[in-house]
């Protein structure tokens, strides 16, 4: 396959309910040390989203139980019902948008770039971790299609 070019960088981010003890990643951090494998934390259906926040807990020295949901969709439904405490989600899920209706509390930002929608939100970076995350949309095409000596498409 011949990577073609990204077209959707979608920003990761934790966040919780409005309800919860914590407002802020610290307040978080504070909490969970103090309830050690009592706090459920979702993921919203990637991979890379959920080792970053994996990555964050650990750094913070934190002992969550992650479920990964088999996407941003089911992670919404899961989070804005209350059946995890916490979730991180990409920027095009319905829990993103109830973030930016203020029904949601964003607690972490997981991505290089200071998300533009929560632009105090601290992030990875801010807290001096090595690493951020973003998930990439991209398009691939086989192998030999980009060269016009190459094999040729076919429609269906």
């Amino acid at each position: 396959m011949s990577y073609i070019g990204g077209y959707s960088f979608q920003a990761r981010t934790v966040f919780t309910l409005p309800g919860k003890p914590y407002k802020t990643w610290a307040e978080f951090v504070e909490y969970a040390k103090k309830n050690p494998g009592k706090i459920s934390a979702g993921s919203g259906g990637s991979e890379v989203g959920m080792d970053g926040f994996k990555a964050a807990a650990k750094k913070a020295g934190l002992k969550l139980n992650f479920v990964m949901f088999k996407s941003g969709g089911e992670a919404s439904t899961a989070l804005l019902g209350g059946h995890v405490d916490v979730c991180e989600v990409g920027s095009g899920t319905p829990a993103y948008q109830a973030g930016r209706q203020g029904k949601l509390v964003p607690l972490l930002g997981l991505s290089q770039s200071p998300d533009v929608h929560f632009p105090t939100l601290i992030g990875v970076l801010d807290l001096g971790y090595p690493f951020a995350v973003t998930s990439v949309y991209g398009m691939v095409m086989p192998k030999g299609c980009l060269n016009p000596s190459g094999p040729k498409l076919k429609r269906p």
